[in-house]
C-alpha cells in the first residue's frame, strides 16, 4: 500500500489528508492531529460482493490511528520520518435477491517511513 500525506495548512503542525492506494482499491480521509497522533475515519468502497456480473457494493467503514514515532528537521521544519499505528475496518451484511455477503472485520498494524 502507498500512503500519501498532505497537510491541510500552509505552515506548522496540523491535520492531514491521507490518500491510500493499492493495486485494487484506493480511499482518502482526513486525519485530525492531537500532538504526535492522528486519527480519522471514512467509508471506502474497497470492492463488491457476489458473483461476477451480479455483484453489489459492499462499503467498508475504515478507522485509522497513526502516531509519529520519529521526526527530523527538514528545511527548518520538523517532518515525520517514522510512523506506526492501526487500521480497522468493518463491513455490514448485504444481500440481494439471489445471494448475500456476511459482515466482516479487519484489523491491521501499520508501520512505515517516507520513501
Amino acid at each position: 500500500m502507498t500512503w500519501q500525506f498532505s497537510p491541510t495548512c500552509a505552515t506548522g503542525a496540523c491535520d492531514v489528508i491521507v490518500h491510500v492506494k493499492d493495486r485494487h482499491f484506493s480511499f482518502s480521509m482526513k486525519l485530525a492531529r492531537t500532538g504526535a497522533a492522528y486519527t480519522g475515519h471514512t467509508v471506502a468502497n474497497l470492492g463488491s460482493c457476489g458473483p461476477r456480473g451480479n455483484s453489489i457494493p459492499d462499503p467498508e467503514t475504515m478507522n485509522v490511528k497513526i502516531r509519529v514515532t520519529k521526526a527530523a528537521g527538514q528545511n527548518q521544519e520538523w517532518a515525520a520520518t517514522s510512523l506506526a499505528g492501526t487500521m480497522a475496518g468493518t463491513s455490514q451484511y448485504v444481500s440481494s435477491a439471489t445471494f448475500y455477503c456476511t459482515a466482516s472485520r479487519l484489523k491491521a498494524s501499520l508501520a512505515g517511513t517516507p520513501a
